[in-house]
């Protein structure tokens, strides 16, 4: 799920995607992953589009990582042509 908090939008991306994560280093891993699907806005029937999402990342032996992320719904809104988002993240794997 993803929100858009200025634009009241809540979107439900469907997609599958494709993760590599070759090591680098003894303890460092670069990672790369690409999404593909539909992505539906809830209570808004009228907004379904192509989802897109790309992302970069790093992470370490013990299971924590650092992320930047695009992705882009596929569908207009309020004017814009490509309604989509940036995020820059961390992350801690658990298993």
């Amino acid at each position: 799920m993803d929100w858009k908090g200025n634009d009241c939008l809540v979107v439900a991306p469907v997609f599958a995607s494709l993760r590599f994560s070759p090591q680098v280093g003894e303890e460092t891993r670069i990672t790369a992953d690409a999404g593909y699907g539909k992505s539906f806005a809830i209570g808004r029937s009228d907004l379904v589009g192509n989802f897109k999402k790309i992302s970069l990342g790093i992470e370490s032996e013990e299971g924590y990582g650092l992320y930047i992320e695009f992705c882009q719904y596929g569908f207009s809104l309020n004017g814009i042509e490509k309604v989509g988002s940036f995020s820059i993240g961390i992350s801690y794997i658990l298993f």
